[in-house]
């Protein structure tokens, strides 16, 4: 089978990528940079020797991006994705997912993490963030990487632009793997391999 994975370098879609190469899916992926894809490519999950990464020359208007705010653009390009799906009779998922946190296999930490563990290392800055998102939604939801990326690999059959709540994530016989304590443990565990937190 094979799979397509936009932003391939980013934390949750490098995950996805290893997720789907274990599972004996070839895998094609876009990247900004190609030094970032090496790491996804040369990842112990991946045992195929070909090419995992086409560039943004070949993939997205680069002049277009730069001058739009990323939010715009992102909306932009999963609109048009949802488009060329429809007209080419392509199977496309897309996951906005909440806060996000655990490890990561990136070059460079993700944005996400130090926001969710703000707290713990005592972030100001990052607990203000925290604090602004809570103002702006009514409440803070965290998800673990793991269980976002087995929401696009778990289910064999989701229809095309479902709309996808926990409740009904739930319903469908999704099963969340982690908890917060899980979250956090391993968030930790994480910050303090990569030298955020003492050992």
């Amino acid at each position: 089978m094979k799979a397509c994975v936009t932003g391939g370098t980013g934390y949750i879609a490098s995950l996805l990528v290893k997720c789907l190469l274990e599972k004996g899916y070839a895998v094609n992926t876009t990247a900004r940079d190609l030094s970032a894809a090496v790491s996804i490519k040369n990842s112990k999950a991946s045992s195929h020797e070909h090419d995992l990464v086409v560039d943004e020359e070949r993939w997205t208007d680069v002049e277009f991006l730069a001058s739009e705010k990323p939010p715009v653009s992102k909306s932009l390009a999963e609109k048009a994705a949802w488009k060329y799906a429809e007209e080419n009779h392509i199977d496309l998922i897309t996951v906005i997912p909440s806060l996000v946190a655990g490890p990561a296999i990136t070059s460079k930490v993700p944005s996400s993490i130090p926001i969710a563990m703000s707290l713990v290392a005592g972030n100001e800055s990052l607990i203000k963030r925290l604090k602004s998102m809570e103002q702006e939604s009514g409440s803070i939801s965290i998800t673990h990487v793991e269980d976002v990326y087995h929401i696009t690999t778990d289910f064999e059959e989701i229809p095309a632009k479902t709309m996808l709540s926990s409740e009904k994530l739930i319903k469908e016989g999704f099963h969340f793997k982690y908890g917060i304590d899980e979250i956090y443990d391993q968030s930790i565990q994480y910050f303090k391999e990569v030298g955020i937190l003492q050992k």
